[in-house]
């Protein structure tokens, strides 16, 4: 390629190119979401549908619920960059903390709700050279490649790599060693350890491994359980093996799969960061292969002002075989920093960085390794959420008012009353003879402190009215408000009863034994899986007997809304009178949101999360690494074509730094 006959940037080897002068780059429409103007060479995507997407990307705001999904198509193939956010346990993406603003090219601020600018307010400052984003806190995140899928939008190791930025540096953004770019694994694994309410380990031993003559013993469990993924995983670090039960001679068919536990090194030799210090130094941060952080620091001092910094790393040995390339052992080379298309560092022997996967099933680790930072580097697991045991409480002694709100008679939907009539099973007890009461007279506990003191226990009362002779053999009582569940885990809808003898005996048509029966009922629109069910007969009244189902929704069907009720049901009709009592009405399942302490504080939170102040315009990467003449010819071009950055750049002679 002549330099001397191309009058503009290098475009050979451009793989992502995001330049907010260009809105197709930055459309408002799209609020701080930034796509690369061309694709790399090699770029490639599907027809990818992502069920578990959220369960990493809730953790830096890229969506605002974890159940979320993504769908992908053979058309994107263009990075993307999203700004990073917070979200709650109690729902909504937040970004105090983490501000940013856009200049556009007419001057006006947008995205004001973190400055106190008014809106529409013209800022002078800076907005003739074009525009760009203000950072003060907040930055970019994006991911380049997705481990075990047909996506790749940019390699995750090269014969060579340029990253060049176009950025404002102020007094300012040397308050607080903030990280201007960063590329590998934004957190550690969020899933090693797991955490409690969503997933339980079983039955934990040593198995022994061999690699290299050192000889390892790794945890291992029988299985897991709890919440699973879209592809039936666990919410663990594991991987499968098999091992021979002791004392089993013919190993024919003999082997028992076993969970082995990943180790928690998945971000060592794994993410490198460029930062400007708080003293106006550039320095390299990175963790290297025995998980040691690193910090190194140029000896010159960057000056404020619109600058280009290009960044190149090339390593010493070219591997042109990809398979080989894929497999060989890291390779030193030369790292380069150079400034307005200047040399302005260099580390010999510098170890080859490129980036690897989360030693995990490919659906726990989504957009968490191949990521890019642009602005700042990463707060890890600070903002990430587990699932968590929630119970939800339907009935434990609560009032008449809540019981006239919540609980109804009505037809069971799962019953089919084609051959049935069902005049007087739903309404009032008008209509239906029965009451739904609040009863606080019958039932009594003892005072922990004073035996001698009972304490009424208030229960829901089914109750015939007096008087009114029940004709029917069936009532269901549905609890009114629905619930929004979540598939891939397991509930459990429970209840205690007291019955008095509410059944008759004896069928009188056939004078055998009559069949009677107690049951929980959930339904909704998708299919539910019964997983165990505890049912009263009517063998055992006038003391309280549990009921309880388990069930679990279709798999992959995400947020169902479902209703629940109890069913009471016969072939007589019920005994003149009958009373019945419920206590202790719960649904139990894991899909409330919770934080693992255990995650907080960890490698990268604390290394990585300050974010650069200043200013942002252009970011190019390229899958080579460039010449110095090439990182001047750039620097040369961007400032020929934007004067208004006051660039510092000069063909030939030397540069002197200040």
């Amino acid at each position: 390629m002549e330099l001397k006959c191309l009058n503009d940037i290098i475009h050979n080897g451009l793989a992502i190119h995001i330049d907010l002068t260009n809105s197709k780059s930055w459309d408002l429409n799209n609020k701080f979401t930034l796509i690369s103007l061309n694709q790399w060479k090699n770029a490639k995507s599907d027809n990818i549908f992502l069920y578990d997407f959220g369960l990493t990307a809730f953790d830096n705001g890229r969506v605002s619920n974890m159940y979320d999904t993504l769908s992908l198509t053979p058309n994107d193939t263009k990075v993307k960059l999203y700004r990073v956010g917070y979200n709650t346990e109690t729902g909504g993406t937040f970004y105090d903390g983490y501000g940013i603003t856009g200049v556009t090219e007419n001057g006006y601020i947008y995205g004001l709700e973190f400055t106190g600018i008014t809106a529409n307010t013209t800022f002078t400052g800076d907005s003739f050279v074009g525009r760009h984003l203000n950072l003060n806190g907040g930055y970019l995140q994006g991911f380049f490649k997705l481990y075990n899928y047909n996506y790749e939008l940019f390699p995750s190791r090269l014969n060579g790599i340029t990253i060049e930025t176009v950025v404002r540096i102020d007094e300012n953004s040397y308050s607080n060693n903030g990280i201007l770019f960063m590329m590998g694994a934004r957190s550690e694994d969020k899933y090693n350890d797991p955490f409690s309410g969503e997933t339980i380990l079983l039955s934990t031993y040593k198995t022994k491994t061999e690699k290299n003559g050192i000889i390892e013993y790794l945890d291992s469990y029988n299985s897991y359980s709890g919440i699973t993924t879209g592809e039936a995983n666990y919410l663990a670090a594991y991987k499968t093996g098999t091992t021979i039960p002791n004392g089993v001679k013919n190993l024919d068919n003999k082997y028992n799969e076993i969970y082995i536990r990943q180790k928690k090194n998945s971000i060592n030799g794994n993410v490198i960061a460029l930062q400007l210090t708080t003293d106006g130094y550039l320095g390299f941060k990175y963790i290297d292969d025995d998980g040691i952080l690193h910090n190194q620091i140029s000896s010159n001092k960057i000056s404020t002002g619109w600058t280009i910094i290009t960044l190149t790393f090339k390593p010493y040995e070219i591997i042109t075989n990809p398979d080989l390339l894929e497999c060989a052992e890291k390779r030193k080379g030369d790292l380069a920093v150079y400034v307005n298309g200047r040399l302005f560092w260099k580390i010999k022997e510098f170890d080859e960085f490129y980036f690897k996967n989360i030693k995990n099933q490919k659906e726990k680790q989504l957009g968490v390794p191949y990521n890019i930072s642009w602005g700042g580097g990463s707060f890890g697991l600070r903002h990430s959420y587990h699932w968590d045991v929630n119970k939800r409480i339907l009935y434990n002694g609560n009032d008449q008012s809540y019981i006239n709100s919540n609980f109804k008679l009505d037809l069971n939907p799962l019953v089919d009353y084609s051959c049935i009539t069902t005049t007087g099973m739903t309404g009032t007890s008008a209509t239906t003879g029965i009451q739904l009461l609040m009863n606080d007279t019958l039932f009594y506990s003892i005072d922990i402190c004073d035996p001698q003191i009972e304490l009424p226990v208030t229960v829901l009362e089914i109750r015939n009215l007096t008087g009114v002779t029940p004709t029917k053999s069936k009532y269901y009582i549905e609890f009114i408000p629905s619930f929004e569940l979540l598939s891939n885990r397991d509930y459990v809808l429970s209840a205690k009863i007291y019955d008095t003898g509410i059944f008759r005996n004896t069928n009188n048509s056939t004078q055998l034994p009559t069949m009677n029966k107690i049951s929980l009922v959930v339904y909704g629109t998708t299919d539910i899986n019964v997983l165990n069910e505890v049912t009263y007969r009517g063998t055992t009244p006038n003391k309280w007997s549990d009921l309880s189902l388990k069930f679990r929704l279709k798999d992959n069907t995400g947020l169902q809304t479902i209703f629940v009720g109890i069913y009471i049901e016969s072939d007589e009709p019920l005994v003149d009178g009958f009373r019945l009592y419920i206590d202790d009405y719960t649904l139990t399942g894991s899909d409330k949101l919770s934080k693992d302490l255990s995650k907080n504080d960890l490698l990268i939170e604390n290394n990585f999360s300050n974010s650069f102040v200043g200013g942002l315009q252009k970011l190019r990467i390229y899958d080579y690494a460039f010449t110095s003449e090439e990182a001047l010819h750039n620097a040369y071009w961007e400032s020929k074509k934007n004067p208004n950055l006051n660039l510092n750049v000069v063909k030939g002679g030397r540069i002197i730094f200040r």
